[in-house]
């Protein structure tokens, strides 16, 4: 007899993977400006999801407004650094290591006229930045705000209601990076989609193209 139900959850989870792929590569091709924070933080916009619409929210908003995460990112990542001082000390060093290593101290290291491999470097620098988080407690933050981070970013991707910009927004921003691989130009406004005659708005934003465009 065939599992429907253990196909279902292959096929959903399936999906899931697709779907995560396709954020990460977006983020790693981070060309997009910061959306309007007004617009990010429109209460009316929020929403409880119901479950089969988590992931369409999660995929449309991550993408949408990818670059507001970042910077929330970037500055709890630097809250953590400000007030946490040993942190800051021994992320330098770590840092401090892998430049020296690959960047200043190029030529070949040699132990007992033995000469250390480029995986045996690697191996040396893991083991040891892992050592020094470990021993020196610096880890907690990082996991914390890590941890944090997400749990902001993750919560608002859930809870904010996609509307037919976000979704025109991310349609034209992919279709244009796969066909040619450049960015697609979106400002902190947003883009505007059309010729002269007709264009695509936001309702209660700055408008479409002029001659009658279609608000959104």
């Amino acid at each position: 007899m065939m599992d429907i139900g253990g196909g279902f959850e292959d096929v959903q989870l399936e999906e899931g993977a697709e779907t995560a792929e396709r954020i990460v590569r977006s983020y790693l091709t981070l060309k997009k400006k910061p959306q309007s924070w007004t617009r990010f933080c429109n209460t009316k916009s929020f929403a409880v999801p119901q479950q089969k619409d988590v992931m369409k929210r999660l995929e449309a908003n991550l993408k949408y407004f990818q670059a507001n995460y970042v910077v929330i990112f970037a500055a709890l990542v630097i809250y953590t650094l400000y007030t946490q001082p040993h942190v800051t000390l021994w992320l330098g060093v770590i840092l401090g290591a892998w430049y020296y290593v690959y960047v200043v101290h190029t030529a070949p290291i040699r132990i007992n006229r033995r000469r250390v491999t480029a995986k045996e470097k690697f191996y040396v620098l893991v083991v040891g930045s892992a050592a020094i988080l470990y021993f020196s407690s610096a880890y907690l933050h990082l996991i914390w705000t890590a941890g944090f981070a997400a749990a902001v970013i993750l919560g608002h991707a859930s809870f904010y209601k996609p509307g037919m910009r976000a979704a025109a927004s991310n349609f034209v921003h992919d279709t244009y990076s796969e066909v040619s691989g450049g960015d697609t130009g979106f400002g902190g406004g947003g883009a505007e989609i059309g010729g002269g005659s007709s264009g695509l708005g936001y309702r209660g934003g700055s408008g479409g193209g002029s001659g009658g465009g279609m608000a959104l």
